[in-house]
């Protein structure tokens, strides 16, 4: 069994070092380090913690879709 998770606006000691998030996981998929996964939001990002997990959590059930992804989303 596979297991993802996602943690979005954590970065460790070091930012950029110790960063894994959606932004570093998507590009990771799309095999490109110029890529941006928030095309896929659908709700804006306005730096409201609510609204921001809103959209990152669409975004991956958006790359989930596209993918394929084996996730169990409940």
């Amino acid at each position: 069994m596979s297991c993802i998770m996602v943690d979005i606006e954590s970065d460790g000691p070091i930012p950029v070092d110790y960063s894994m998030n959606l932004g570093s996981f998507y590009k990771g998929l799309v095999r490109d380090t110029f890529k941006n996964f928030k095309y896929l939001r659908k709700t804006r990002h306005i730096h409201n913690p609510v609204d921001d997990a809103m959209g990152n959590a669409e975004a991956m059930l958006e790359i989930n879709r596209e993918f394929g992804l084996k996730m169990k989303i409940e």
